[in-house]
């Protein structure tokens, strides 16, 4: 995918993360955790620029 297409950083509803819990009532409780979107760009430019002041 190319970081200007429809979809770019958004991860499918099984990669979501559940959690399994008891509540203050005593019933069994899951959740569902939506994964945030991501930005690659910012990584590669954060990543470049703390490579570069390495050097």
């Amino acid at each position: 995918m190319k970081p200007n297409e429809s979809g770019v950083g958004v991860d499918s509803e099984d990669a979501y993360a559940k959690v399994s819990f008891i509540d203050n009532n005593g019933n069994d409780k899951v959740e569902t955790i939506v994964t945030p979107l991501g930005d690659y760009g910012k990584v590669m430019i954060t990543f470049t620029m703390q490579s570069s002041m390495k050097r």
